[in-house]
């Protein structure tokens, strides 16, 4: 086609677009980035072009237009797909193949419900729903496939061998019980490959093998129990991002992760696991973010992060973490933020925190301590936020944070602290520092006179946190914290 009769075609088809804009568009689904919209009452697909701001919504059979335009739509599906064809780009071929235009047109009028869109790239985004098997026709240079809430039991081999060009694949809340490396052959660029919410119990050895630009990988929500060593024995080597979230997992075999060299995040958390080893994590030399949040880890032994050098974020909040040893973090140099909260550790000293010069954040809210020192924070002079939140203690002595000479934020909300002693940072007093105290009994005396003075002088902040109330006065209730008169 001259280019002269391409534009001539394109003017067409965007008169046609106003016409499609008169259908009634109540209930038409619409794509998250499309800025300018028209609609017509296709049945079956969804055409949006990112860039140029077109696409024809579907309506659903309930709501078909009784516009001639419509109804012509309705049986010339493939029609459509030629105008976003030329609509977009004239210049340029996006279809790859006249098989490709054949398989999109089957796809508009064959029998499964599917959503395809095209993005600048030049690629398709396809979405299917009420499938029983993955569909043979879809384009072949599908870039984006998503496969969610459907009733796949089984991934026949060679199923995607034609998709040589697709990045994204989601094949969420299905019915997948097992993971084999026939599977995947022909997805030679996959880079997100999300699997949550099946029920994946079996991976046999070397299933990612084949995806060799993997780089994001989802397994959350399965009924996998073990991580056994051969699972990523080979392949999956560009992977950042690994989640096993949500799993009853209740070991990881020692070296299971020892080719995920650029491993960067790694989510075992909510899963059965009730030890950890030095072992686990064999090979994560890249590993910034580990969450081991939510389980039955009742130690952590002394060198068992020794293989994580890189790690900057952990969280081993809610477990059933009783005792911290002297060398828990040895190989921890980078740890910036360190996750506690909530599991069953009653006594604290300076020792434990051997090994985390650089750590700026660390949340001990709801474990049983109940009384606090300065000997428990040696050595964490770079902490700038503490949280003690629901820990049962009564009292804060005199130079409790002298230690910590950089702190910003110390929350010490809902326990039973009747008065707060003016010497708590000693010799070290913060140039500016919040101090959450909401959910305390307060006794608003003249004990308290150096808060309001230091509030005046504004180094001392105990209002302006909106994640936690004011303080209130057990002996003063009905009296707003600003308003309260200390007697000084």
């Amino acid at each position: 086609m001259q280019q002269h009769e391409q534009s001539s075609f394109c003017i067409l088809c965007a008169r046609m677009a106003a016409v499609f804009q008169a259908c009634n568009t109540k209930h038409a689904r619409t794509a998250r980035d499309t800025h300018c919209s028209q609609f017509c009452c296709s049945t079956r697909v969804l055409v949006s072009v990112d860039f140029v701001g077109l696409f024809v919504a579907s309506l659903g059979s309930d709501n078909k237009c009784n516009m001639p335009i419509c109804k012509f739509l309705n049986h010339a599906g493939f029609l459509v797909f030629l105008c976003v064809f030329f609509l977009t780009k004239p210049e340029k071929q996006i279809c790859g193949s006249f098989p490709d235009a054949l398989s999109l047109f089957l796809c508009i009028v064959g029998g499964a419900d599917c959503l395809i869109s095209i993005s600048h790239d030049g690629g398709y985004r396809a979405t299917f729903e009420h499938l029983e098997e993955v569909p043979s026709d879809i384009p072949r240079n599908t870039k984006r496939i998503h496969l969610r809430n459907n009733h796949l039991k089984d991934i026949k081999p060679g199923s995607f061998s034609r998709l040589s060009t697709c990045v994204l694949l989601s094949i969420t809340e299905n019915e997948l019980t097992e993971l084999r490396p026939d599977m995947w052959y022909g997805l030679n660029v996959l880079a997100s490959l999300s699997l949550e919410s099946n029920a994946i119990s079996d991976i046999r050895p070397g299933t990612f093998a084949a995806l060799l630009s993997l780089k994001s990988l989802n397994l959350r929500k399965n009924q996998i129990t073990v991580v056994t060593d051969d699972i990523f024995g080979s392949g999956a080597a560009l992977l950042n991002e690994l989640s096993l979230k949500e799993n009853p997992i209740a070991d990881v075999a020692d070296g299971s992760f020892r080719n995920l060299a650029l491993l960067t995040e790694l989510d075992i958390s909510f899963t059965n696991l009730t030890r950890l080893r030095a072992g686990m994590f064999t090979g994560l030399i890249s590993l910034t973010e580990l969450k081991i949040s939510n389980c039955k880890i009742s130690t952590v032994p002394t060198g068992t992060f020794l293989n994580t050098p890189s790690l900057t974020f952990l969280s081993l909040g809610n477990n059933k973490i009783a005792r911290l040893n002297n060398g828990t973090w040895q190989g921890l140099s980078n740890l910036k933020i360190l996750f506690l909260e909530r599991n069953r550790i009653q006594s604290v000293n300076g020792y434990m925190w051997r090994g985390l010069p650089k750590l700026k954040v660390l949340l001990l809210n709801g474990n049983p301590i109940k009384y606090i020192s300065a000997q428990m924070w040696e050595g964490l002079v770079n902490l700038r936020e503490l949280e003690l939140d629901d820990i049962e203690i009564a009292f804060v002595p005199p130079h409790a944070f002298e230690h910590l000479r950089n702190i910003r934020i110390i929350r010490l909300t809902n326990n039973r602290i009747q008065s707060l002693n003016a010497n708590i940072f000693g010799s070290n007093r913060p140039s500016k520092v919040f101090i959450g105290l909401d959910g305390n009994p307060l006794q608003c005396d003249k004990r308290l006179c150096w808060v309001r003075e230091a509030e005046r002088d504004e180094w001392l902040d105990v209002t302006s946190d909106l994640t936690v109330g004011d303080p209130t006065c057990a002996n003063r209730p009905n009296t707003h914290w600003s308003s309260v008169d200390f007697g000084c």
